[in-house]
């Protein structure tokens, strides 16, 4: 990233430099192809010229600089469905669901939530690049404490024996963990004091999935973890202070990951192996985030 800020600042001075050099030859074309009694005045008044644009280029880096860079800390709220998991509570006698085979549906996160840092880059006034990296979890309940809990998975790994686990000495929670690098662009609507916007990036999620209680740093089974790519559209409002900015602003999209866990349950089925062939977000896929920015 540096390396590219660097080269946007080297073109940025090439491209100054080179309008001085075709003033300075367009001066000297002029010296040369009118009449010599026009000459003194003409010349002066090419280097006249040649003052105002440098004038007028040292005024904009100093006006434009300030607002090139913004290193801003966001938080998100994530929302989304694990469309595929081991079992889910059983609500009542558990007797009644030893039979209940058949796809459990899919299931809201009990929480998802987000936070991070990142650095916007104007290279022009309503283009940015910008990249971004925090951390985003989400939770889903399993199994309640003392509690038994079903689903097709059970079933399958049982040879359908039974859809019913259980009991279960905690609370227990499907967890999805993921650590997100984003690079992006956004276009800038308006350059005024609200400022909408909208982008897109591409981003790479290193992920890890668990089942058991955080809180009680306990688990279940094996853990398992990876790398997945993804791409997000983003879009939202900028509100500009003098030295700072705040942002409200709303995320798609999301990276895949393939979870295989083991030891899910006691032997003879401790081989039996929850995979979700089909995939699962890493990242809650639609967020609402807050952010404050400091313009450099």
């Amino acid at each position: 990233f540096i390396f590219f800020v660097y080269i946007f600042y080297i073109c940025d001075i090439f491209i100054i430099k080179m309008k001085y050099l075709f003033i300075l030859l367009f001066s000297i074309t002029l010296l040369f192809l009118t009449p010599s009694a026009e000459s003194s005045e003409n010349l002066d008044s090419s280097f006249n010229s040649l003052n105002s644009f440098e004038n007028l280029s040292m005024k904009s880096k100093k006006t434009g600089n300030k607002n090139k860079f913004m290193f801003f800390a966001f938080g998100t709220m994530n929302f989304g469905e694990v469309s595929y998991y081991p079992f889910t509570p059983v609500e009542g006698d558990y007797t009644q669901y030893t039979n209940a085979f058949g796809p459990n549906p899919s299931k809201p996160y009990n929480l998802s939530y987000g936070f991070g840092v990142g650095i916007d880059f104007n290279i022009i006034p309503f283009i940015s690049l910008f990249i971004d990296g925090g951390m985003n979890s989400w939770k889903l309940l399993l199994a309640n404490k003392n509690g038994y809990a079903y689903g097709q998975w059970v079933a399958e790994a049982t040879n359908y024996e039974s859809a019913v686990v259980g009991p279960f000495t905690m609370d227990t929670y499907y967890y999805m963990d993921a650590t997100n690098i984003r690079l992006g662009a956004r276009y800038i609507v308006s350059q005024k004091r609200f400022q909408p916007w909208v982008g897109g990036g591409i981003l790479l999620s290193a992920w890890q999935a668990t089942i058991g209680n955080r809180k009680e740093g306990l688990k279940i089974g094996s853990q398992d973890s990876g790398l997945a790519f993804g791409f997000s559209f983003t879009g939202g409002m900028d509100v500009m202070f003098s030295d700072f900015v705040l942002r409200l602003f709303v995320d798609y999209g999301s990276a895949i990951a393939k979870p295989r866990i083991t030891g899910l349950l006691q032997d003879p089925y401790s081989s039996a192996v929850f995979e979700n062939s089909g995939g699962e977000f890493t990242t809650g896929p639609y967020r609402v985030g807050l952010a404050v920015g400091v313009k450099y």
